[in-house]
């Protein structure tokens, strides 16, 4: 009674359970009823004390923990701001990217897994020599934000994975997609695309009410589902 344990190093990913034992002071112990379920919930981190722009350094995020897909990220709007360098397997849970922040995506061996929410009201860019996307796995999320998605010289794709459903929340411009499993514009959204627009087979783009503006090249118009304003330039 009255003692107090901390454990360090769980992973955010696990189930951990805790089970707490009476000390009768006789040669008997008795387990406590009932015994804890100890689950440590989804973990958030921000980017704002790094040293370096190394994504997969702990030390770089508050608290210190490098991101897993567990886990949701803020980057904020200092000096030294993220690059996820080439071979570095990177994840998190919802991105978000304050005004005036960029996280660039460097990563010619590795990968950028998103499995949640993007709200991106600063840049998520992609390095000169760049040939992975960067990948969204979220089954039920969003796309926000007043930023640029995925700009660069050349730009990555943003790839709406297989099994991954997204929906926008406000105009989006963003240098190439390919839409693999669903994007949905439910309600009267713009969305910009400055370069490729890439659809798989199996992939469905609803552009309801909204104006889809294909500033440069674009494929597979004909696949829309229920569009209602189209501009080519």
């Amino acid at each position: 009674t009255g003692t107090s344990v901390n454990v360090t190093g769980l992973d955010n990913t696990k189930v951990y359970y805790v089970e707490v034992w009476e000390d009768t002071g006789t040669e008997a112990c008795y387990q406590t009823t009932p015994a804890t379920n100890n689950k440590q919930p989804g973990c958030e981190l921000v980017w704002d004390v790094a040293a370096t722009t190394d994504w997969a350094t702990a030390t770089n995020w508050t608290p210190n923990q490098v991101p897993n897909s567990a886990c949701s990220v803020t980057i904020t709007n200092i000096a030294t701001l993220p690059t996820i360098a080439t071979g570095t397997d990177a994840a998190c849970k919802n991105l978000t990217i304050n005004s005036g922040a960029t996280l660039t995506a460097n990563m010619t061996t590795g990968s950028f897994q998103i499995h949640g929410d993007v709200i991106n009201n600063g840049t998520l860019a992609s390095g000169a020599s760049l040939a992975k996307d960067i990948e969204l796995h979220g089954t039920n999320n969003q796309l926000s934000g007043s930023g640029t998605f995925v700009d660069g010289s050349p730009a990555t794709t943003l790839n709406v994975t297989t099994t991954a459903n997204y929906t926008l929340k406000s105009d989006l411009t963003i240098e190439n997609i390919n839409i693999q499993g669903i994007l949905n514009d439910s309600a009267s959204y713009t969305l910009n695309v400055a370069g490729n627009f890439l659809r798989a087979n199996a992939g469905v783009f609803y552009a309801g009410s909204g104006t889809v503006n294909f500033n440069r090249s674009e494929e597979h118009t004909s696949e829309l589902q229920s569009p209602d304003h189209l501009v080519c330039r």
